[in-house]
Order: C-alpha cells, then structure tokens, then sequence
C-alpha cells in the first residue's frame, strides 16, 4: 500500500513537471513570436549593424624635440590653430640669434661695400674721360705715347678695381640670402615646435607626456570631428544592389534605444569581402559583403562617440513611415 502511495505521488509531479515545462515552452515561443513581430522590418527598409566611426587625425611632431608644455587632455574640443603643445626650442633659439647678427654684419658690409663700389665706378669714369683727352691730344702729337700708356694703365687698373668692388657687393648680396633663408628656416622649425590643432574636433587620445623626447613624425594626440561620424555597416552580396548614395537611414544605439538619429548613406564600396571576424558563426563570416558607410546628419550634443555599437535601417524604396522595431 505504501509502494502504491509512492508511486501515485511519482506520477503527479512528473505529471506536474510537464506541465510546466510546456508552460514555459509555450511562453517563450510566443514571446520570441512577439517580439519578432514587434521588430519584423518591412521589406522597404533593410537593418543593417556595426560601430560609430569617425575620421581620425594625428597630430604630430614635424621637428624633434622635447615636450614643454601640454595644453589639451582626452575629451577636449579644440578648434583649428588651437595651441596644443611646445617643444623645446632653446638650440633653435641660438640658431636665430646668430642668424640675426649675421645678418646685421652682412647689412653693414653690403653698405660698405656699395659705398665703395660707387667710389670705384666714379674712378673709372673719370680715369675713362682722361684717357680719351690723352687718345686726342697723343693723336694731335701733343704728348708722347708713353704718357698716353700711363693712362692706359690707370683706366685699367680703374676698371679692375670697380669689377673687384662689384664683385665683392654681389658676393655680400649672396651671403645676406644665403643667411636670411637659413633664418626663415629657422624661424619656420621655430613655428613647428608650436603643434596646433589642424582641425576641429575632439581630443580622444593623449599620447605624448611632458619631459618625452619625441622624434620627427611621433604622435601627439588623436582628434576626431564629433560633428561627422558615420556607422560602417556590412550589407550581404544578395542586397547590395538595393543601397543608393544618399539614402535616408535612423541610426539607433544601445544607449539610447528610443532615440533615432537621422543619417544619410555616403559612402559603398565596389569591391565585396568576406564578412570581418567580428562577427561571431563561422557561416556568417564565408558570406561575401559590401562595407557601406551611413554618415550622421547630427550628433547632438556630441552624444555619439566612435566605437559605439549600433543598428541602422534604411528605407531604399518608397516613402513608408519608419517602422519602430526597437
């Protein structure tokens, strides 16, 4: 009677059991029936995910030198010319100051030098005016041809002096331009230890600290514009046909489920790839793709920033109202 009792008890709860475990059957599946219907696109609009990007830029050093002074930190916004950092320029510094004093030298010994080229050139003049008195008085037999040769030889010696006196004002000249484009150098690679900002944007990576020794060419600070963000999204091969430039698109992110933000597509590739390792099933990821990129109308606020998940969908026909599938 007790085994009876046991068994009775057995059946129940097994009984019981599958009860419940159709239950929750039942409820998941209508749930997931639910919740696909809810979020079921039309067939005007494609979904498409992938990450918030942006374009971005480096700001380098062009000259070697040691870091100063930091003028910026991650998350910033600058503006284009924005002072970002110094480098040393104590060498640089010297350079135009010797510069500078040989170009004074050079400005005094041009001076001097074309005072005396003047001098050598009214010499010659008047040497050149003696000399042909003498030709018509030597021709008239008034001197001798010996007296005519000292003549001769003073406008010679007259004429090679005034070339020695122009020679030495062009050679001046030169070393004054000479000096002067090296201080135009220096002054430029005085220019470049001054690093600003070559657009507007916001600061997402500091890289240099102060007291760093940095090469030609060594980063500084990674800035993105905020104001120009785009999701990049893959679209399979068999629906790549249906995307247009200039498609609108809502673009939505965990974030800020409820919120779309309005986008426009810009950007597709020509050539096809296999879908990137991201992308979790070794299926999914033999499919061929095309990359495509959906550029922000806005960001406000600069809610947005790269390497944010995201879906979008874009309406490629049609002019039916956006679907709420979040």
């Amino acid at each position: 009677m007790l085994i009876e009792m046991k068994k009775n008890k057995i059946k129940r709860f097994l009984v019981y059991a599958i009860i419940i475990i159709v239950a929750i059957v039942f409820g998941y599946y209508s749930y997931s029936y639910y919740i696909l219907e809810k979020t079921r696109i039309p067939e005007s609009f494609i979904k498409v995910n992938g990450r918030i990007e942006g374009d971005i830029v480096t700001v380098a050093t062009r000259i070697p030198g040691r870091v100063e002074q930091i003028y910026f930190k991650e998350g910033d916004d600058v503006k284009t010319g924005q002072l970002l950092a110094v480098l040393s320029s104590d060498e640089l510094n010297a350079q135009r100051r010797a510069a500078l004093a040989l170009i004074k030298q050079y400005s005094y010994k041009l001076k001097s030098s074309r005072a005396q080229a003047k001098k050598a050139t009214e010499n010659r003049i008047k040497k050149e005016k003696d000399l042909k008195r003498m030709q018509n008085l030597f021709n008239k037999k008034v001197i001798s041809k010996t007296r005519l040769e000292n003549y001769q030889l003073a406008y010679n010696i007259a004429v090679y002096n005034e070339k020695s006196a122009l020679d030495n004002v062009s050679a001046v000249q030169k070393a004054l331009q000479r000096t002067k484009a090296q201080l135009e150098e220096v002054e430029a690679r005085l220019s470049d230890t001054r690093i600003v900002a070559p657009i507007n944007g916001t600061i997402v990576t500091k890289i240099a600290n102060i007291g760093e020794v940095l090469s030609p060419g060594n980063p500084i600070a990674l800035i993105v514009d905020l104001d120009s963000l785009y999701l990049k999204a893959f679209v399979p091969e068999p629906q790549i046909g249906k995307i247009r430039l200039n498609l609108p698109a809502q673009v939505f992110v965990d974030a800020y489920p409820s919120k779309p933000f309005p986008a426009t597509v810009r950007y597709i590739s020509s050539r096809a790839e296999f879908t990137p390792k991201e992308v979790q099933t070794q299926e999914e990821r033999v499919k061929l793709v095309y990359a495509i990129k959906i550029y922000l109308d806005e960001n406000p606020e600069h809610m947005l920033t790269p390497g944010m998940p995201a879906d979008a969908i874009i309406r490629w026909k049609g002019n039916e109202e956006w679907p709420k599938w979040r």
